[in-house]
């Protein structure tokens, strides 16, 4: 069963309090709910992302890793493994090659998102994460692609 199978409508809390730390302690509580400078695409993917994880990291994940926040980007840069890296949160081709590979990959925004979520809550290692909570720049800049309410 994936993630949002047991989701049947968006329920959004009136806050959003993370326990988890991003780099250097950045609080969220009583920020509230995720805004995207963007398009309403952008936005409906976030809210869905908001929606099944309530984890601002999660959120910041999405822009850190794909900067566009776009179900059908694509690295510029093959892997030492010989793969690129696709979708909202950039997952390697040869690493996760069932999700790349299956036909909703990049025509179902939901369906991507919880395999996102799935391998961000598994242990998944997400370099543009690791750079968001270590380069305070990186981190402005992404933090700067939202308002939370």
């Amino acid at each position: 069963m994936d993630v949002a199978s047991s989701i049947s409508s968006p329920q959004l809390p009136e806050t959003a309090k993370s326990t988890s730390g991003i780099g250097s302690g950045v609080q969220l509580s009583n920020q509230g709910v995720p805004l995207h400078k963007g398009s309403s695409k952008q936005q409906e993917a976030i809210d869905y992302a908001w929606q099944i994880s309530k984890d601002p990291n999660f959120i910041y994940l999405l822009k850190a890793e794909n900067g566009k926040v776009s179900i059908d980007r694509k690295s510029d840069i093959v892997g030492s493994n010989g793969y690129r890296d696709y979708g909202y949160c950039q997952i390697n081709k040869g690493f996760h090659s069932k999700i790349v590979k299956d036909t909703r990959f990049f025509t179902d925004m939901k369906w991507q998102l919880d395999q996102c979520y799935r391998l961000y809550k598994g242990g998944t290692t997400f370099y543009g994460l690791i750079k968001f909570k270590s380069n305070k720049a990186f981190q402005k800049k992404v933090k700067a692609a939202f308002t939370w309410q």
